[in-house]
């Protein structure tokens, strides 16, 4: 996010959560109001680590099933309405091939049989206060997501002028009012991290969904952390990234989180799937495709130059 114009510093803060670096910025500075929504990211972190992260054995409070749920109410409903495969109950295959981990590897076939059997037979279920152990959720599609909509929550309730930015790795939240707009510059899905575009809108969230960002290599080919859950592999995808942009409004950030990933596993689908997405969301697309094509839905998006990509409509 470029943040260009400011008559004054802003307040900045910088932090590693979620498995990413975080950054927090508020115009006009104010510390008590950057604390806050540190906090609110914090305890983001607290509460799905219980979950897929390094604490499974801590107990959930009420305030964690309440969030959990949540989350496995939207993508539920998400899925229902796209007929989409965002799969939060495929903690097990995430386990097999550890690709966020240190040590990833190719599972045998017979571990992924067992492994898509459990889970294709299992009956979608919600978390209870007290709970702890869920091991077969992954909410990594989810997290940052929610963690922005937590941040949105407090903002709303305690900024009164200016904006905010929060950068959490693949997800960000815009909000207030700044002038000229947000200029927001999209990562290029290629390993050397240079920028595929840019383009200016209002507050809002984006999260971007892409199998570069986690990934190993064996026998000479490349595995990427997002997972089908038909098949139990790495997601076979045209796309080599998905950008979505929601508007401003409860939940959107969570919402944004689980439809790139959608968009991405869909990424056979073609443009009419893409653009079905957009019109029956209201939300902005970007997609890159691994063919050096961009398609832009919703959003005046401007391809950088040095990017090797065009657009699809001028290929």
């Amino acid at each position: 996010m470029t943040l260009s114009g400011c008559s004054a510093e802003p307040y900045n803060k910088s932090f590693f959560a979620l498995d990413s670096v975080v950054s927090v910025t508020v115009y006009p500075s104010d510390e008590k109001l950057g604390e806050k929504v540190y906090e609110c990211i914090l305890s983001a972190e607290e509460c799905f680590g219980k979950v897929c992260g390094d604490d499974r054995s801590a107990a959930l409070t009420s305030e964690d099933a309440e969030r959990i749920n949540s989350v496995l109410s939207c993508a539920e409903g998400l899925n229902d309405t796209l007929d989409g495969r965002i799969e939060l109950y495929c903690g097990g295959l995430t386990s097999l091939w550890g690709i966020s981990g240190d040590d990833p590897k190719i599972p045998d076939e017979s571990d992924i049989s067992d492994e898509l059997e459990k889970l294709h037979s299992l009956e979608p279920f919600y978390v209870e206060e007290g709970g702890s152990g869920y091991d077969m959720l992954d909410l990594g599609s989810a997290a940052k997501g929610y963690a922005c909509d937590m941040a949105y929550d407090m903002l709303c309730d305690n900024m009164e002028k200016g904006y905010s930015v929060i950068s959490a790795g693949s997800s960000s939240l815009l909000y207030g009012e700044k002038e000229g707009g947000f200029s927001v510059k999209v990562r290029s899905p290629d390993t050397e991290g240079g920028i595929l575009g840019s383009f200016v809108c209002g507050q809002g969230f984006i999260s971007t969904s892409g199998g570069y960002e986690r990934f190993f290599e064996a026998d000479g080919n490349v595995y990427s952390h997002i997972l089908d859950p038909e098949t139990g592999y790495p997601v076979e995808t045209d796309l080599a990234s998905v950008t979505v942009y929601c508007p401003i409004a409860e939940n959107n950030g969570l919402r944004s989180d689980l439809l790139s990933t959608m968009i991405y596993i869909d990424g056979t689908a073609g443009l009419e799937k893409y653009a079905e997405y957009a019109e029956k969301e209201n939300i902005g697309i970007i997609a890159a495709d691994n063919k050096g094509n961009v398609f832009s839905y919703g959003i005046d998006f401007h391809i950088d130059k040095e990017s090797g990509y065009g657009l699809w409509n001028e290929s």
